[in-house]
């Protein structure tokens, strides 16, 4: 139809993981997707610990973007007590490159016939008898878009949700995380820590990222007392019982 309106079967709202593989599993099965990602690139920011079970890694088929395996963890308790979990070949979680985890999975969505628009969110949206009416602001520019189903995939703060009054989650957590050299970490294995001090209500982390480790927390506004994520990773760092393992 030639009314300056674009229609599609699907428009999906958000090119993460989890969007893009839905579209690109919608678009293998033949309908025609629309996939909008606000930010310039894929993958960007990086809002992840970077953990991705082995199911989900067999459906995404992004196992070039793996940087290590992890098969146990260690668990520290708040006294200096630690009790290892796992079973050493067995692999729990892969660690990958997020950036381009996210990239390899908004290709094969893109490969399998769905469209991405880059720098692409919707403004207003409104549910008639045809589907979804979608005003889209794309590259600082208005279009409509025509849609029978419109999938919300758009993370914690999701404008889909917030549009049609889906409510509320029912827990946000606050999270920080930092990349670091020189970490005495064990080999497949990730760092739990656990405490008041250092993860209130939650535990810390320590995840082996090839030649690197990731070091973060993520807690329950509530939890905090004041206190910043940011915080209690430097007190895990600096200050706890367990300082010395970053002491490099």
């Amino acid at each position: 139809m030639d009314d300056g309106i674009e229609y599609r079967d699907v428009v999906i709202v958000g090119a993460g993981p989890i969007g893009s593989h839905l579209a690109r599993r919608l678009a293998e099965n033949g309908l025609d997707v629309l996939l909008l990602e606000e930010h310039a690139e894929l993958g960007k920011p990086f809002q992840c610990a970077g953990l991705v079970t082995p199911s989900a890694m067999q459906a995404t088929q992004a196992h070039q973007t793996i940087l290590s395996d992890v098969w146990g963890a260690r668990i520290h308790s708040p006294h200096g007590t630690i009790v290892s979990v796992g079973e050493q070949g067995r692999v729990r979680t892969h660690v990958v490159c997020r950036k381009l985890y996210d990239q390899a999975v908004g290709i094969s969505a893109q490969n399998a016939g769905a469209e991405l628009w880059l720098l692409a969110k919707p403004v207003s949206a409104a549910v008639d008898a045809d589907g979804v009416r979608l005003e889209i602001e794309r590259e600082g520019r208005k279009c409509s878009v025509q849609t029978r189903l419109l999938c919300g995939a758009d993370g914690a703060h999701s404008w889909v949700r917030r549009n049609f009054r889906m409510g509320q989650p029912k827990e946000f957590m606050i999270g920080y995380q930092v990349e670091v050299v020189g970490y005495a970490g064990e080999e497949g294995m990730l760092d739990m820590f656990t405490g008041e001090e250092v993860a209130p209500g939650f535990f810390a982390w320590a995840i082996p990222n090839g030649r690197t480790h990731r070091i973060g927390v993520w807690c329950r506004a509530a939890d905090l007392k004041g206190r910043s994520s940011e915080q209690l990773v430097n007190y895990l760092m600096h200050e706890s019982r367990w300082s010395a393992r970053f002491s490099e």
